[in-house]
């Protein structure tokens, strides 16, 4: 999980013991914790291109589900945020296998994907169960991740300190 700049592990016994807890702690919530479920899930009609940008520009959708007759999620409108504008919708087109992920991903591995893209469908047993978006990382879970990561920093940097000194 961590590595010195040379490939090899961290040799002194605070340092393993953190990075073991650090990997236990984000192994510990799954993205079932924060997604939005199924049943939660705002989309609109296939086709219903006026419906969807209305729910972009008032809720700030990133992408804006669309069903089919039978409620699949068959389609999606995706959208683009330009640095000087309003958010709005640049792409329509059927989902992805690419668009999804299963939610029982640790937040810890969930966190890494969002390097190109802003959401993904979850699913369990080959069905949709959620949605999962950049802003679930700013979800109660995933902070108490970030705080309890900080603080075991603080502990380890005083500890280094204070045998330094």
């Amino acid at each position: 999980m961590f590595e010195l700049q040379n490939g090899q592990l961290p040799s002194t016994t605070a340092f393993s013991s953190f990075a073991l807890r650090m990997q236990r702690l984000g192994e510990t919530f799954i993205v079932r914790d924060v997604m939005v479920p199924r049943g939660e899930i705002v989309a609109v009609p296939i086709g219903d291109v006026a419906g969807a940008a209305a729910l972009v520009q008032s809720e700030r959708f990133s992408v804006v589900p669309q069903v089919d007759r039978s409620s699949n999620f068959a389609r999606v409108y995706c959208t683009i945020h330009p640095y000087d504008g309003e958010r709005v919708i640049n792409d329509e087109r059927p989902m992805l296998v690419s668009d999804h992920i299963p939610d029982s991903t640790p937040l810890a591995d969930a966190f890494l994907l969002f390097d190109e893209r802003e959401w993904y469908f979850t699913l369990r047993g080959n069905q949709v169960s959620g949605v999962l978006t950049y802003w679930a990382f700013n979800r109660h879970e995933f902070r108490v991740q970030l705080f309890t990561m900080v603080s075991l920093i603080e502990g380890i940097s005083r500890d280094i300190l204070y045998s330094r000194a």
